[in-house]
């Protein structure tokens, strides 16, 4: 599969410049984090691709760390009702990994007890490139014992599979991934599949929730209460690749494609590697995504009800220079906050958080920290506290070493 990097985006200062209907407010002042990077790893030769799995019982945060030139550890750590880290746990580890600066593995929190977590990893398969399978196993004791691993795609071909979201369901949960099986056919078209796990793999058959989706950027998932959103970007034949949502309903166990969030219609013949994300808060909904229609990159969050697909006018966050790589929460009050990149000199870019209020004006973005722009910087990715306050993680790299780090931001 050949891949085509994005045109180098377009940086003169925009940061007065709304799209159409939207009618936001953005303040220019950028608060300073004075407090230092907490450190949550020591030994590795490096660690980094940070992911947050959240419920009401507890948080955890996996991440991989490369302990010798081959071998790569997924490890999981959950969040103490103090609000620190308890000792990281090793999940599995191997010398086969896929190891990806935008497709990362996850583990999430599962089952009504709250001791059940699913761990998904990549693993190369034997002709390299881009030939890797998703790989998944599960814990009911707080990751003391896993299953053995199980594969959610029974296609067998050497092409893509990845970009996972895991959504718990009961005592189960759904997969969702990019697959790129059509490939080894000469279709050219990747697809987003989904399939349901349980306490020992899979639960029912695959299934194609949209039949031609973008190559190679994160897809996301949040429960509601009928069922669930998925976002992720999709790609028409025309090369319009706008970020859509999908609804998962419980009843009818069935996916549909609702459309885009917001019609952009970005053109462009190649994969951005750069997907949405999606928090829930009851039936309401949240998307938060990059674009660069019109040449113009911008970071939108659009806020909706009912579960998905019926979004407001989206609101545009950034200062003008966006990378992207955007999370999504919902804060305590029930106003969105958003994490994105935004490029400075020299190849730096700075990581910035900021809450859109219901009035669509957006607060005075907070400056995490000032970070690498390359790829290996990777995903950053937060969580919101019970005290308000927001919890991030992100990949510093420093030449060509990656190290985890994380910094609690507290409630204003």
């Amino acid at each position: 599969m050949t891949r085509r990097s994005i045109p180098a985006p377009v940086l003169a200062c925009i940061a007065a410049v709304l799209a159409v209907g939207c009618s936001s407010e953005r303040h220019d002042t950028v608060t300073e984090v004075p407090a230092p990077l907490d450190v949550v790893t020591q030994g590795a030769l490096e660690s980094g691709m940070p992911a947050f799995s959240q419920r009401e019982d507890g948080i955890l945060l996996s991440h991989l760390e490369r302990r010798s030139d081959e071998t790569w550890t997924l490890r999981v750590t959950e969040l103490t009702a103090d609000g620190r880290f308890a000792s990281a746990a090793d999940v599995t580890d191997g010398d086969d990994f896929f190891v990806n600066w935008a497709d990362f593995p996850s583990v999430t929190a599962v089952g009504r007890e709250g001791a059940g977590w699913v761990a998904h990893w990549l693993q190369r398969g034997p002709t390299g490139g881009y030939d890797y399978a998703v790989r998944l196993a599960r814990s009911d004791d707080r990751g003391a014992t896993w299953t053995e691993p199980w594969t959610p795609h029974e296609d067998g071909t050497p092409t893509e599979h990845g970009f996972v979201s895991v959504l718990p369901v009961g005592d189960d949960y759904e997969v969702i991934w990019l697959d790129g099986r059509t490939f080894a056919e000469g279709a050219n078209r990747m697809q987003l599949r989904a399939r349901r796990g349980g306490a020992e793999g899979a639960v029912g058959p695959e299934r194609i929730v949209d039949d031609l989706v973008c190559d190679c950027c994160q897809t996301d998932v949040a429960a509601t209460p009928s069922g669930a959103v998925a976002v992720y970007r999709n790609r028409t034949d025309a090369e319009i690749r706008d970020v859509h949502v999908a609804t998962w309903n419980r009843a009818s166990d069935a996916w549909v494609d609702l459309g885009p969030v917001r019609e952009d219609g970005w053109e462009i013949a190649g994969c951005p590697v750069n997907g949405p994300a999606v928090a829930a808060d009851g039936a309401a909904t949240t998307v938060a995504w990059f674009t660069a229609a019109d040449d113009e990159p911008s970071v939108y969050v659009a806020v909706g009800a009912g579960g998905g697909g019926d979004y407001g006018a989206a609101v545009r966050v950034d200062r003008g220079s966006p990378v992207g790589r955007v999370d999504v929460r919902f804060g305590p009050e029930g106003d969105p906050r958003v994490l994105w990149m935004e490029a400075l000199a020299d190849g730096r870019a700075e990581l910035l958080l900021a809450r859109v209020r219901s009035d669509r004006s957006v607060d005075a973005p907070v400056r995490v920290a000032e970070l690498d722009a390359a790829r290996g910087s990777g995903f950053p990715r937060f969580v919101m506290l019970p005290d308000g306050a927001a919890l991030v993680a992100w990949t510093d790299l420093t030449g060509d070493v990656r190290r985890l780090r994380t910094l609690r931001i507290e409630a204003p």
